[in-house]
């Protein structure tokens, strides 16, 4: 256990042991036994009470670790982004020069693997169905013994914070990987690994942080090395980057608003229709809505409006719905479009079961078929 922590992310997939108490309490009572009134009143029954604590202990990990990497990968260099600071508060970006003990070598590369494709920036991530994204740290030193040296070690920090996420004064050990996830609604939660550098020295461990959700992530690697060759002799430093992770699907789901019912491009919605983003939460929405209007001429279209919708949105009026999906993070994706039709004009139901299809008439045309003797069925055939 992780002090009063509790078992953090890490200890989980590296396995550990666990101990597991159950406490609770049986009563039995009896009114029919020794049940007496006092002078009060007050009636007394015979009952006996135990308690009991079951504890179980055992150990528990995964067989192998999980090293499979399917999908791209790019490694962070650490040499690009160590920031030598002041003190253990972790802020600071001081220079690493030729005196600094961390000068010349390299602790590890993060890795971020699993994903799909990068976006229109190198920093945003594209993950599609059956991506596992994960960011693992190889490490490339011995942390009692770094660049070779015996007097050169990660010191144990017993009293560090994070200055930067504002994290408590605590015991961040042997290095300590700090995540700071954040949604698209702008909430953040942090997550800390302790004494993860020590973690990355056990044999066969996977310290691996599986990264399933979007959203946009900070990493810091908070650690301190300390020359036992010196006094006063502990330098502290923090390697930090940032990456986004997106949908690289472009898709927008259409359900039937009254029977939950998924509906194709070109189908027809009596009762209204629900747009669904799966869960994903930054594709841009546009919705388009069309009208006919009765004019000397015939039927004649009539947009009535042409802007952003949003995932959960509901449409019940009468007409021909257009709704457009763009990934906003990688423009090679063609935008998905659905067209739906909410009504029962026979004519709107023809235009839009017919859309897409090698017979794609206008409205222009269907009027015309009309005056020339076709006959348009309620379901839209003709």
């Amino acid at each position: 256990f992780n002090e009063d922590n509790g078992i953090n992310d890490i200890q989980l997939v590296n396995g550990c042991f666990y101990r597991l108490i159950v406490a609770y309490k049986t009563e039995k009572t009896d009114p029919g036994h020794f049940s007496i009134t006092n002078v009060f009143d007050t009636e007394l029954s015979y009952t006996e009470c135990k308690k009991y604590a079951e504890v179980y202990s055992f150990y528990a990990g995964y067989k192998k670790s999980d090293t499979e990497v399917v999908g791209k990968e790019f490694n962070y260099r650490d040499q690009d982004y160590v920031k030598s600071t002041d003190k253990n508060n972790y802020v600071g970006n001081g220079a690493i020069d030729s005196k600094d003990p961390h000068y010349g070598w390299n602790l590890g590369t993060f890795c971020l693997s699993g994903y799909t494709d990068t976006g229109d920036t190198s920093d945003i991530y594209l993950k599609t169905v059956g991506n596992r994204i994960k960011l693992s740290f190889k490490l490339e030193q011995d942390i009692k013994k770094l660049n070779g040296n015996n007097e050169l070690v990660i010191k144990s920090d017993k009293d560090g914070s994070d200055g930067i996420f504002q994290t408590a004064k605590h015991n961040m050990r042997h290095g300590e990987l700090i995540i700071k996830y954040t949604d698209e609604k702008g909430k953040s939660r942090i997550t800390e690994y302790s004494n993860y550098l020590e973690a990355l020295a056990s044999p066969g461990a996977d310290t691996t942080i599986k990264l399933f959700e979007e959203g946009d992530y900070e990493v810091h690697l908070d650690y301190a090395i300390e020359d036992q060759d010196g006094i006063n002799s502990t330098t502290y430093y923090r390697t930090s980057f940032s990456f986004k992770i997106r949908n690289g699907n472009c898709m927008v789901y259409i359900f039937d608003a009254k029977t939950g019912a998924e509906l194709s491009n070109g189908d027809i919605a009596n009762n209204g229709f629900r747009i669904d983003t799966a869960k994903s939460s930054y594709p841009k929405l546009t919705i388009k809505k069309e009208i006919l209007n009765n004019t000397a001429s015939g039927l004649t279209e009539d947009t009535r409006f042409n802007g952003a919708a949003t995932d959960g949105s509901v449409y019940t009026d009468e007409g021909i719905y257009t709704v457009t999906a763009y990934n906003r993070f990688d423009s090679k994706i063609e935008p998905a479009v659905k067209t739906i039709y909410v009504g029962n004009n026979s004519l709107l139901k023809a235009y839009t079961k017919h859309l897409g299809s090698a017979d794609n008439y206008t409205i222009t045309q269907l009027n015309d078929m009309v005056k020339e003797g076709y006959t348009i069925t309620n379901d839209g055939e003709i």
